[in-house]
């Protein structure tokens, strides 16, 4: 319960041991996800217990989405949690929501985006945009229309495909050339991934996905609240990372 503040020094000192810093962090505003004042409330010894931080992120979902049985639910926010712990695995299983229009995959994206570690949420991803925001955020990467990426004869879609199929395990980088000196660089694509798709996904890409059968529903759901922050989940979720890695 340290606070440290990063430089552009690639080595830190933490409890007198020296730390290499795999990336060193950018300033990115849309990711500033835990509040200051949260973060002192930490320092200060505030702590979460596991069962308490499971049960409100289950509501969140139960309350905006109908689920075929519990266990859609529960296994998104299990996933959810363990997008804070992702690295501590050699391999970490994407999502895959399936279900015909209207079935509440977007609202599934939706609720994650506030909830789920450094979440970036798109329909349209270029490759070389996510190979950099993966490699420096570690960010969790939310897709719609998902099953635009296993058309072969789209070569656009090349590097993603190629992403997602690597993405899922540890030490499988994606190797590019840049800059004005064509010098080749890793970057580590390693990170939560949730598609949702209309149609089923590609068989490689599937093998790599808990699918989450989506359905239309006839109940009167309440809508997500554009607004909606979510940062004393988030507290709830770095201190849980913090305390019981």
């Amino acid at each position: 319960r340290e606070l440290k503040r990063v430089t552009d020094e690639q080595i830190i000192s933490v409890n007198g041991k020296e730390i290499a810093l795999r990336v060193i962090p950018e300033g990115s505003e849309f990711l500033q996800r835990w509040r200051y004042s949260d973060i002192r409330r930490f320092l200060d010894g505030e702590t979460v217990q596991p069962g308490e931080v499971f049960n409100i992120i289950h509501d969140l979902f139960t309350r905006y989405v109908d689920f075929r049985s519990p266990v859609e639910s529960r296994i998104l926010a299990l996933w959810t949690i363990g997008t804070y712990f992702y690295q501590m695995f050699p391999a970490f299983p994407y999502l895959a929501l399936n279900g015909p229009k209207n079935s509440g995959k977007s609202t599934v994206l939706r609720v994650l985006q506030p909830l789920a570690f450094n979440m970036i949420t798109t329909s349209d991803p270029t490759g070389a945009s996510m190979f950099r925001l993966i490699h420096y955020t570690s960010c969790t990467v939310g897709i719609d229309e998902a099953e635009r990426y296993h058309n072969p004869r789209d070569p656009g879609m090349q590097q993603i495909r190629q992403l997602l199929n690597s993405g899922y395990k540890q030490g499988m980088p994606a190797i590019r050339i840049t800059g004005d000196d064509m010098k080749p660089q890793a970057f580590d694509v390693y990170s939560p991934k949730i598609l949702a798709a209309i149609m089923g996904l590609e068989d490689i890409l599937a093998s790599r996905c808990i699918a989450i059968p989506m359905r239309r529903t006839d109940k009167r759901m309440p809508a997500f609240p554009p607004d909606f922050d979510g940062a004393p989940v988030r507290h709830a979720l770095y201190s849980l990372l913090l305390t019981h890695f």
